[in-house]
């Protein structure tokens, strides 16, 4: 059995569904074309290391059938909670309980990942209680933990520019140990995308 494991959280490819802020300026068929970009891309990532690492595909629906998008060797879940941090909560305790001794998470809004970001956390998690890969936004595009840490995701504010800092602070109270990789870009607005790709339109 592989010691380590990716989460990946994943909304449904539906318009005025993903990307709000995208498309806010862009329009809803844009950010669905740029979402599906971005998961393509972290898809194509993940699949560079998944002979290391088994890769968890939390989808906020429950299809009938494995979605053809998704590769055949990535496990299905169906994400639970009422939040984000409550879904990140169990994930994160549903994949610890298989046996796993390091699990990272990564976000689909981020086109600058790639493997070195994810070999580099799992190297970390060896030796450290927590890994982040901090956005520029304030967010982070990657967390990983060794151990489980369940109060740390409750109640963060998301979508702020104060979720690394907020979850800095409850590992400092917890006395968790922690590492953070290099910053990374997140893709949010139209203009961020058109930055990270010189592409005008979709």
């Amino acid at each position: 059995m592989k010691t380590q494991a990716i989460i990946v959280f994943q909304k449904e490819f539906k318009l005025g569904h993903v990307k709000t802020r995208v498309a806010a300026t862009a329009g809803n068929h844009a950010a669905l074309e740029i979402y599906k970009k971005l998961v393509s891309h972290t898809y194509q990532i993940l699949g560079e290391v998944s002979a290391e690492a088994d890769i968890y595909i939390y989808l906020d629906t429950v299809p009938t059938e494995k979605p053809e998008f998704i590769p055949e060797h990535f496990h299905l879940r169906n994400q639970v909670g009422n939040d984000l941090g409550e879904k990140i909560t169990h994930a994160f305790s549903e994949i610890f309980s298989l046996g796993y001794q390091s699990i990272i998470t990564v976000g689909t809004d981020c086109l600058d990942l790639q493997k070195d970001h994810l070999v580099a956390a799992f190297k970390d998690l060896t030796a450290v209680a927590c890994c982040i890969g901090p956005a520029n936004d304030g967010g982070y595009y990657l967390i990983g933990l060794s151990k489980p840490l369940p109060d740390i995701f409750i109640n963060i504010p998301w979508s702020t520019e104060k979720v690394l800092l907020e979850t800095i602070e409850r590992l400092n109270k917890k006395d968790a140990s922690y590492s953070l990789l290099e910053p990374l870009q997140d893709i949010d607005t139209e203009l961020d995308w058109i930055k990270a790709t010189n592409f005008i339109k979709i």
